[in-house]
């Protein structure tokens, strides 16, 4: 089945907001209307969903960029972060994204942690490395994974953190 695509570049229209902690799921629900004809009649989220990789990451909405100001000033005690600040977040949970954090040919999706976040599946599939990945996981023999630490000073202040 090959149907014809048109793919548009949207960046300058939308941009992906992430609502954290554990209101985030009632508060992006009252904040737009979910139903996707609605939202996109009122230029609001065309897309609301939980991340999928874990509950502490939190929900995600597309919305007009128009549009994000007018969300964040309505709502008590939710502010803008920059992306570095959510990426830190992100990896303390320990949740690779992207070229940079998950090497490809270097390393396996169970050593990043990719089966704990629904990417895998045991039961059905068939992709590059599919045999390994399940040999290593039903024998139980991981042998190094992606962990996320906090590295502090002698003197107990915090020095930095990141994941291995």
């Amino acid at each position: 089945l090959r149907a014809k695509v048109t793919i548009e570049d949207m960046s300058d229209k939308l941009s992906v907001c992430v609502a954290l902690g554990p209101a985030a799921g009632k508060w992006w629900v009252n904040s737009f209307e979910v139903s996707e004809n609605a939202a996109a009649a009122r230029g609001a989220a065309v897309v609301v969903f939980q991340d999928p990789r874990h509950l502490d990451l939190g929900v995600r909405a597309v919305v007009a960029t128009d549009k994000v100001d007018k969300y964040h000033a309505d709502k008590a005690g939710w502010a803008k972060v920059s992306e570095m600040v959510y990426d830190q977040y992100r990896m303390s949970r320990g949740a690779a994204q992207g070229p940079e954090e998950l090497l490809a040919g270097n390393s396996t999706p169970l050593e990043c942690n990719l089966e704990l976040f629904g990417a895998v599946s045991f039961e059905k599939g068939c992709y590059v490395g599919q045999e390994l990945t399940a040999r290593t996981h039903f024998r139980g023999q991981v042998r190094k994974r992606l962990i996320p630490f906090l590295i502090s000073s002698s003197a107990g202040g915090e020095v930095g953190g990141g994941a291995a």
